[in-house]
């Protein structure tokens, strides 16, 4: 079991801000996304549904950064990207 050692507020508005960036800053298209192959897909809109509790947005967040580094697990943990909103979040637990 994942312990609930992030705050769920937080985690939201990184998902949040991570999909306004994504989308140029256009809040209407973070709701009209169609990526649904995206990892924080689920997560754009703020106020994503409470069954979505920490332990599946760490999860989330884990498989973001793993697409962001090709896949490979070695290069997340050792990301240097300390300003993205997916960083506190990039190792999934």
């Amino acid at each position: 079991m994942i312990k609930a050692k992030f705050n769920i507020t937080a985690m939201k508005r990184a998902a949040r801000k991570e999909c306004l960036e994504c989308m140029g800053g256009s809040s209407s298209l973070v709701a009209d996304c169609t990526s649904y192959n995206c990892a924080l897909h689920d997560y754009r809109i703020a106020n994503t549904p409470t069954e979505f509790g920490v332990g599946k947005r760490l999860k989330g967040f884990r498989s973001f950064c793993l697409d962001c580094v090709g896949g490979v697990a070695s290069e997340v943990r050792n990301c240097t990207a300390s300003e993205c909103q997916c960083y506190p979040y990039r190792m999934g637990r």
